[in-house]
């Protein structure tokens, strides 16, 4: 490797390290001067695995709901392990989006989530609202 290629390199992965050295340091100070016991929270994380709501037929017109596809996507990256559900670019109209352990739900730029109107995607179900058990129908977003 030239000199030079090799001191850009090192510079760049010193930025690197030090920069996760910088996040750590910031995460281990929000509990600094805390006058109570208090449980460190930990960061949480997510396998590397990464399906895209595409792979199981999801169009993103704006026009064509995709409920099947997001629940298909989810389901599947859940079965592997759990990992990244990505939604690209593009306007995806759906039901309500059930999530699973693992699972993290990614928004690529310009992708936009419209939930329908139709009532009868969104199910009643018995919950607690307010401290008080309740029937209602499910959110759009949920786990």
């Amino acid at each position: 490797m030239k000199p030079l290629k090799c001191i850009c390199f090192l510079s760049l992965l010193v930025l690197v390290i030090r920069k996760d050295l910088i996040a750590q340091e910031s995460i281990q100070s929000i509990y600094d001067g805390v006058e109570f016991e208090m449980p460190k929270v930990k960061e949480t994380r997510f396998p590397e695995l990464e399906k895209s709501i595409v792979e199981f037929g999801a169009v993103g017109d704006g026009l064509t709901k995709n409920s099947n596809a997001f629940k298909a996507a989810i389901e599947e990256v859940a079965r592997l392990g759990g990992g990244k559900v990505m939604v690209p670019r593009g306007i995806w109209l759906t039901g309500p989006i059930t999530l699973l352990s693992n699972i993290n739900l990614h928004l690529e730029d310009g992708a936009l989530i419209i939930f329908s109107k139709d009532k009868d995607d969104y199910p009643l179900v018995e919950t607690s609202f307010e401290g008080l058990n309740t029937i209602r129908c499910i959110s759009p977003i949920n786990a």
